[in-house]
């Protein structure tokens, strides 16, 4: 099955891109769809689409071994999972383990603005993860990763519509978090 799936890709490098995410990522993504669907068949076939989404943005994986990329793939991952468990079940919420969040820093040549910046990104790193996993996936997505509203649709196969609601409320929901702990 999986020599199917990358005799499809026409550039010799995505290829091996694609083989070597295939290798590296494997197991944890399988262990991630089956948390969700709690079936090994399922597990599979979410595993199998999370690369088949995956392949059509290929080219903006800079690294295999990396946190963003990583990020990124249980990202795809858990959002098709939870598909398939609302199809099959016709439920929309799911309770899923969080992942780490890759802070996106800026470079400062003065040292005490890096410190500064740096404890401002870890505040900001800790008040995402308080959000729930749809609105922390899309807050993601669009802020960490530069994909546009149109890429991310159709990554986690929503509607514009539901898309700009989660974008809204999650900043919304972000922004209470921040003031409550004092920071703007």
């Amino acid at each position: 099955m999986r020599t199917l799936f990358f005799m499809t890709i026409e550039n010799e490098t995505k290829r091996e891109i694609a083989e070597q995410l295939y290798e590296q990522y494997k197991n944890l993504l399988y262990v991630c769809a089956y948390e969700i669907l709690q079936d090994k068949q399922l597990s599979e076939d979410a595993l199998q689409e999370t690369f088949i989404r995956v392949m059509k943005n290929i080219h903006k994986i800079a690294k295999v071994i990396c946190p963003k990329t990583r990020h990124f793939l249980v990202t795809i991952c858990r959002n098709v999972s939870i598909n398939m468990y609302n199809e099959r079940k016709h439920m929309y919420t799911v309770e899923i383990e969080s992942t780490k969040e890759a802070a996106h820093e800026d470079y400062i040549n003065n040292p005490q603005e890096i410190v500064i910046s740096m404890d401002a990104v870890m505040h900001i790193k800790d008040a995402i993860k308080k959000l729930k996993p749809i609105y922390r996936d899309v807050l993601a997505l669009k802020q960490a990763y530069e994909y546009t509203d149109l890429e991310i649709c159709e990554l986690l196969q929503i509607k514009p519509e539901t898309l700009r609601k989660r974008v809204l409320r999650g900043r919304k929901m972000l922004k209470e978090i921040l003031a409550k702990e004092g920071l703007r």
